[in-house]
């Protein structure tokens, strides 16, 4: 028997078959994780809705908590000046408390005492008959 020899085919109807199974398993993959992405990009949009949403209702309850502190700041502020003046106040009655505790410890002298004034009674007139 004769040797032949002829170059070996690579490229055959076989190897044709074969590139193009894996051709479909390339693009079935894409697909596969085309569908993946997209799920994931409507997740990654709800997420940050989401999170937008949050972003503003905090934003709004920063925004209460501020204007809470500010008017209990100036509650405080008016109640310090209120309790200064009543401190003020106070100290002053407790200094008239004690002129009259003083003033009624003393012994009243008999010539110190003053007269009892005159009364001058009304006088009648006779009934008319």
């Amino acid at each position: 028997m004769r040797t032949r020899h002829k170059v070996p085919s690579v490229f055959n109807i076989y190897m044709v078959d074969v590139l193009c199974c894996a051709l479909g398993c390339v693009i079935l993959v894409w697909q596969l994780d085309l569908d993946k992405v997209k799920d994931n990009e409507k997740k990654t949009a709800e997420a940050k809705a989401a999170a937008d949403r949050h972003q503003v209702e905090t934003e709004k309850a920063r925004a209460a908590a501020v204007a809470e502190i500010d008017r209990t700041r100036a509650d405080l502020a008016r109640l310090t000046s209120d309790s200064a003046s009543l401190e003020v106040e106070n100290a002053t009655l407790k200094g008239s408390v004690k002129d009259r505790e003083a003033r009624l410890a003393r012994p009243i002298s008999c010539s110190a005492r003053p007269k009892p004034p005159r009364r001058h009674w009304p006088m009648r007139s006779p009934p008319v008959s």
